[in-house]
């Protein structure tokens, strides 16, 4: 697997604090203020029910399929209910804070997770990936990454998809991306924290008329990464 270093897209995670067991009809779109468009349909063919690993006692309903301002969107806060958007603004606590840890993964999953840019209503397929997606989202705000609830979480979840099957075998593959770049070994001269990291100056090459550091990886991983600038 190739870990992918490249700046993720603007707006891809909306801390979109509304979500579940709201409005009986897919479709509709809602301006949450003058700037931002939301639209819902339903991913889930039927409801979850309890999930105690996310939230005991708590009955959850559909999974909702979200694109905010023609992106794809997924819910930070599990088991907030929201009647018309108007929670969007004021929820009381609207900010989800998050671990370096959880920043990471959170990264990690939508970056190798499912995202859109269509804003006509999602295929059953679509369903499925992003129902998986948001499922992760939320066992990484759980802070149950890499534990055998988060597998337990997912399959509830996913059962709700259309193809139950297929959604969980996105998810298991997510899962296993998302592993595999957190946990990666970083080139020699690289360190995984931005504080950690050593600044490099370029040297003017008078042959090739450019700025030139020629750096040498002695843990020889280079091929598992690509480098975009």
């Amino acid at each position: 697997m190739k870990t992918y270093i490249k700046r993720i897209m603007a707006g891809l995670l909306a801390l979109l604090t509304v979500l579940t067991g709201i409005w009986s009809n897919g479709g509709a779109t809602f301006a949450a203020s003058k700037t931002a468009n939301i639209a819902f349909w339903y991913a889930s063919t039927k409801d979850s029910g309890v999930i105690k690993e996310l939230k005991a006692g708590y009955d959850h309903g559909k999974v909702l399929y979200a694109m905010l301002d023609g992106h794809s969107a997924y819910c930070m806060n599990y088991g907030l209910s929201a009647k018309g958007g108007q929670l969007m603004n004021s929820y009381p606590k609207p900010k989800t804070d998050l671990t370096e840890k959880q920043e990471k993964l959170m990264t990690y999953c939508l970056y190798y997770g499912f995202s859109s840019t269509s804003t006509s209503q999602p295929s059953n397929s679509q369903c499925d990936k992003y129902i998986a997606t948001q499922a992760e989202v939320w066992i990484i705000e759980k802070k149950i990454f890499g534990k055998s609830s988060a597998d337990s979480v997912a399959k509830k979840l996913c059962n709700t998809a259309p193809d139950p099957s297929a959604s969980y075998a996105y998810y298991e593959k997510l899962r296993d991306k998302i592993d595999g770049a957190y946990n990666a070994t970083v080139p020699s001269f690289s360190k995984k924290k931005k504080s950690d990291a050593k600044t490099y100056v370029l040297n003017w090459n008078a042959d090739n008329k450019r700025f030139e550091k020629t750096l040498t990886d002695s843990k020889g991983v280079l091929k598992n990464f690509d480098f975009k600038i």
